[in-house]
């Protein structure tokens, strides 16, 4: 496995859980597990930004 790969299955498993934990403390419909939610969300979407950008093959 290609060191990008194992950086986003990492991303990928930290937002599952960060999804999972917010639903189980804070329900759906509270403000603070949507923010929470919102915020891991993009926080992978910057991992997978900068590792496409600044790791090489």
């Amino acid at each position: 496995m290609k060191k990008k790969d194992k950086i986003k299955v990492i991303a990928a498993v930290f937002l599952a859980g960060a999804i999972l934990l917010a639903f189980l403390f804070f329900g759906k419909e509270s403000l603070a597990g949507k923010s929470i939610v919102v915020l891991s969300f993009l926080g992978w979407i910057l991992v997978l930004f900068l590792t496409n950008k600044n790791i090489k093959e």
